[in-house]
C-alpha cells in the first residue's frame, strides 16, 4: 500500500513537472481582418490555459504593436503610465529604447511563490526596430521598476531565454510575412 502511494505521488509530480512546460506556446498566424480585408500578421507568445498574452507581435496596416507582461513580487495598485522606458540589448551591444505606447494596469495573479503584479506593457516599433529583433538576440531587458531605477530580465534566467527566444522568433515570423 505504501508503494502504491509513493508510486502514485512520483507520478503526479513528475505529470505537474511536465505540464508546467506544456502549458505556454507560441501562435503564429497570417489572417485578414474580416471587416477592413488588411493582412494582419501575428506572433503571441500565450499561457494555453488561461490565453493570457506573455509576449506579443502584431503587424496590421503597416504598423507593429510588440508587448510583453512582466510581473512584479508582491501587490502593487500602481499605474504605469504610456511613455514608460522599456531598454532591450541585443547580443551585438546596442540598446533599443522603447518607449510604451499604453497605460499598463495592475493585475494581481497567485501563483506558487505569492502574489504577483502583472503588467502589460505595449509599444509601437518601426520595421528597422522589428528587423533588429529578427537577426540579434536579446540578451537583456530592463523595465521600470515600481521603487526606483529598473528591473532587469537577463538571458541567463530561465524566464529571459523563455521571452527572448518568443520575441526573437515571433520577429522573424513578422519580418518573413509582412
Amino acid at each position: 500500500m505504501k508503494k502504491q502511494r509513493v508510486l502514485f505521488g512520483l507520478t503526479f509530480m513528475l505529470f505537474c513537472f511536465v505540464n508546467s512546460f506544456a502549458q505556454y506556446k507560441q501562435e503564429l498566424k497570417t489572417e485578414k481582418d474580416p471587416f477592413t480585408n488588411e493582412k494582419v500578421v501575428s506572433a503571441n507568445y500565450i499561457n494555453k490555459y488561461t490565453s493570457g498574452k506573455m509576449v506579443l507581435l502584431e503587424n496590421k496596416s503597416g504598423k507593429t504593436k510588440f508587448g510583453f507582461e512582466w510581473s512584479y513580487p508582491g501587490s502593487f495598485n500602481t499605474l504605469i503610465e504610456k511613455g514608460a522606458e522599456i531598454m532591450l540589448k541585443l547580443a551585438d551591444g546596442e540598446v533599443l529604447k522603447l518607449t510604451t505606447t499604453e497605460d499598463a494596469r495592475p493585475k494581481l495573479t497567485a501563483g506558487i511563490g505569492g502574489v504577483f503584479t502583472a503588467y502589460m506593457f505595449e509599444m509601437e516599433i518601426e520595421k528597422v526596430t522589428l528587423n533588429k529583433l529578427s537577426l540579434q538576440k536579446i540578451i537583456m531587458l530592463r523595465v521600470p521598476d515600481l521603487k526606483a531605477g529598473g528591473s532587469d530580465l537577463d538571458k541567463k534566467m530561465y524566464w529571459g531565454k523563455v521571452y527572448f527566444k518568443a520575441i526573437f522568433k515571433g520577429a522573424k515570423y513578422l519580418m518573413k510575412n509582412i
